[in-house]
């Protein structure tokens, strides 16, 4: 970690990246998906490291990507190219931890 972060190494932040989202080839499709970005956020909203209001972020490459953070609510942050790698960037703001999160379709 660099230095410019280790100040804030134990403090809760308000800002938090979604990411790295993958399903086996023979689930796609499926509401595996749903399943998984649901009970995953959920999960990591219990974390103490977490300030409230939060926004959870995430960036989406393609059209069926951008559907993803869509059906959850995200709203649109930021346009594809205005963008240094050209992917819109998404964000959900949540006011407080017992928020649930599903997916509207």
């Amino acid at each position: 970690m660099g230095r410019t972060m280790r100040g804030y190494i134990d403090r809760p932040t308000r800002f938090w990246y979604v990411s790295g989202i993958v399903l086996r080839p023979q689930l796609v499709g499926s509401r595996a998906i749903k399943v998984l970005m649901s009970q995953g956020i959920a999960s990591c909203l219990k974390s103490p490291n977490i300030a409230f209001p939060c926004e959870l972020l995430a960036l989406a490459y393609s059209a069926q990507r951008q559907a993803l953070p869509e059906g959850f609510n995200f709203f649109r942050v930021q346009n594809a190219a205005a963008m240094p790698d050209h992917g819109p960037l998404f964000g959900l703001e949540l006011d407080t931890r017992g928020v649930r999160i599903v997916a509207q379709r």
